[in-house]
């Protein structure tokens, strides 16, 4: 066999060989574990923990709107009109929308530590389009004496290019050096490994165990062996698939005994609870979020939801507004994008009405603004823009105003600027 057929048939996926610059080269293979898996960014997508995990993070990430805003001498207002606002919000290159490319950004952050994406000029300024790079180790970042990064890059051509920092778009997880992302599988290949071992044992325990589910006992003894196979046809036929839950007539003194599980079997499966639980805590999600309930009731899984938000996902955003505004806007001080996390602090209906009650009530929201947080059309009163002042309210600017005492002999009842409106005579 020559070198060219070897070749193909070790890198053949079905009927397709890869090109010298296709995106195949530059996938990790996968380093050794000790528990004999080979685990790589990509395989790791095989333990339905990472790939829950990794699906919830970018998901959540990318379902949330990230808007632009510029700022007033007094609050902000939503920079519509700013050539940035469609870009992240809408539509950042010519085939992804918004929740595409953060997605995709995001599972490049946590597979890989690192998102790169190529910054293109054109008609809607400086940052027309953002091309993520397929797969991340295509891009070397190389950090200079003065503290300027360069990017050496292939893209799917097979052409390798040298970037500047003011090229590229760089969201980088966890740092060491501050310069490339640490990536969580690399860090913890021997935890998703044992993961992976324990699937792939279950799944040639089913595949391969010979221990039956049941033994069927007779007090006698066959006299012919095609008599015993006859009865164990007969059984399989009868009792097994969608004659499973049928009622089992038996004759002659038979007895049915099923086979019970095993001290083993019940270790193998709280090890792989374990596991799950364990890789929920390297990418910092709530188990209840991957759906491992077995720690969640009713009574605390709106507080994980608040965790969730507060000590997961907070940090991603600020990451990614952070570095948004260091790469893309060329004014931070008047604009900056900002991630709407409003809609993932929505409560039940009722706590949230009573929230807004409150606000209403205390000069906090206008029934616009209200209104608006609901997605409701804006009323077209001016009653709609007013605030409200609580009537038992005095102001810190104000000197305090005494209130006359009512005449003596006044009624208690309806009052009139302070006064009786009956008086006894």
């Amino acid at each position: 066999m020559g070198l060219r057929s070897a070749m193909r048939r070790l890198f053949r996926r079905g009927d397709y060989t890869p090109g010298p610059t296709d995106d195949f080269w530059y996938r990790s293979v996968g380093a050794p574990t000790t528990s004999n898996q080979f685990i790589s960014e990509h395989s790791a997508l095989r333990i339905s923990a990472v790939y829950a995990c990794v699906r919830v993070l970018s998901e959540t990430l990318a379902q949330v709107p990230l808007l632009m805003y510029r700022r007033l001498p007094r609050g902000r207002e939503r920079a519509s009109t700013h050539p940035l606002y469609d870009v992240l919000h809408t539509k950042p290159n010519a085939w992804q929308t918004s929740f595409q490319w953060r997605q995709q950004c995001m599972v490049h952050i946590l597979l890989h530590g690192n998102s790169y994406n190529r910054i293109v000029p054109g008609p809607r300024g400086f940052v027309d389009q953002l091309i993520p790079y397929a797969n991340p180790a295509m891009v070397r970042p190389e950090q200079l004496d003065s503290g300027r990064i360069l990017y050496h890059a292939t893209d799917k051509t097979g052409r390798s290019e040298v970037l500047t920092q003011d090229d590229v778009l760089h969201f980088r997880g966890l740092s060491l050096d501050g310069v490339t992302g640490l990536s969580p599988i690399a860090y913890h290949r021997e935890t998703l490994g044992m993961a992976l071992a324990q699937q792939e044992y279950g799944a040639r325990f089913y595949a391969n165990d010979a221990r039956p589910s049941g033994v069927l006992e007779h007090p006698g003894k066959f006299t012919k062996e095609e008599t015993a196979q006859k009865l164990k046809d007969d059984w399989q036929r009868i009792y097994s698939g969608a004659g499973r839950h049928s009622i089992a007539v038996l004759q002659e003194g038979m007895k049915f005994n099923p086979m019970q599980m095993t001290h083993e079997d019940q270790q193998y499966i709280e090890t792989r609870k374990f596991s799950v639980t364990d890789i929920a805590r390297i990418f910092r999600v709530q188990p209840h979020l991957i759906g491992d309930l077995e720690r969640s009731t009713y009574s605390n899984i709106e507080h994980q939801g608040l965790e969730f938000l507060t000590y997961t996902m907070m940090p991603w955003f600020v990451m990614w507004e952070q570095q948004i505004a260091a790469d893309l806007i060329l004014a931070p001080q008047t604009y900056y994008a900002e991630f709407l996390t409003d809609g993932l602090l929505r409560s039940d209906n009722a706590s949230r009405m009573a929230a807004y009650a409150v606000g209403l009530n205390n000069g906090i929201y206008s029934p616009n603004e209200v209104r608006e947080r609901e997605n409701l059309n804006a009323r077209t009163d001016p009653a709609g823009d007013a605030y409200l002042s609580p009537n038992n309210a005095q102001r810190s600017d104000q000197p305090i105003v005494q209130q006359p005492a009512p005449p003596q002999g006044a009624v208690k009842g309806i009052y009139l600027n302070g006064y009786g409106k009956e008086h006894l005579q």
